[in-house]
């Protein structure tokens, strides 16, 4: 009834605006800084973060460190949706 997985960032990369219209996400960042957007707010992230992700919300993780960036994500869903906006 869950997805996780390990995303790796590259340094000044970013992951496309998207979004999930059938679950919930929660990010925690293992390594690496940047920001995240949740729909029209940016928020820094940096190790130890934990960011919730809710239901059909827009996001986006950014890498603004020189290390490559390692979260690790939990879905709400063992058959994840994702919708991209770019």
């Amino acid at each position: 009834t869950q997805t996780v997985g390990i995303c790796h960032l590259q340094p000044g990369k970013k992951n496309p605006r998207h979004f999930h219209p059938n679950c919930e996400e929660i990010l925690y960042v293992q390594q690496g800084t940047g920001k995240h957007q949740l729909d029209d707010q940016w928020i820094p992230v940096q190790p130890g973060s934990v960011v919730r992700i809710p239901l059909g919300m827009k996001h986006q993780l950014v890498n603004e460190g020189a290390d490559t960036m390692i979260t690790i994500i939990v879905f709400s869903s063992a058959h994840r949706q994702t919708v991209f906006l770019e």
